[in-house]
């Protein structure tokens, strides 16, 4: 009996020990591979805006650039490259890489829910700006479509009421 309730506290494919270290394991070599395009894409972009409503411009960077960036050497960032070559987000030669197109759109997605999340954090939640971004920064990994949804409609909404409530705005049909 000892036997099977220990096999199934380790096994259980839900709720065992070895289920859920596979399960952290994938989530933090899912986190550590959408970190990494993310730099790319921050660190190509550096402010400017690649992804527009009717092209994507190259983002490229140089694998130097990369590596001072994220605190890493050449050789260990060429490394982390593979995932991301191996799904078809990236491209590097000699020493450029290059975001293919889904690569781009998913690093722009990835930066756009971590910004989503940062501002529900600051505005909703109330924590301090430098105080979000390590939450931020693991949550944008998780974020289902349908709560990003929600999120850009509730900061919208609160844009709006911003809007309206700006000592700049017209007061009731004046002006």
């Amino acid at each position: 009996l000892a036997f099977f309730l220990l096999s199934a506290y380790l096994f259980s494919p839900r709720h065992g020990l070895v289920s859920r270290q596979v399960r952290r394991s994938r989530q933090t070599y899912r986190t550590r591979r959408e970190n990494l395009l993310k730099s790319v894409y921050l660190v190509a972009t550096s402010g400017s805006s690649v992804v527009s409503k009717n092209k994507l411009t190259p983002v490229c960077v140089s694998l130097d650039q990369l590596a001072k960036h994220r605190g890493e050497s050449s050789a260990v960032v060429r490394r982390q490259l593979r995932p991301l070559v191996s799904r078809g987000w990236a491209n590097w030669a000699s020493d450029q890489v290059v975001l293919t197109e889904a690569g781009a759109k998913r690093a722009a997605e990835l930066v756009r829910n971590y910004r989503l999340w940062e501002q529900f954090l600051t505005r909703e939640v109330q924590l301090p700006l430098d105080h979000v971004d390590r939450d931020a920064e693991n949550i944008e990994h998780i974020l289902k479509p349908e709560l990003v949804r929600e999120l850009e409609r509730q900061l919208e909404t609160d844009k709006r009421s911003e809007r309206q409530r700006s000592p700049l705005a017209p007061e009731g049909g004046e002006g």
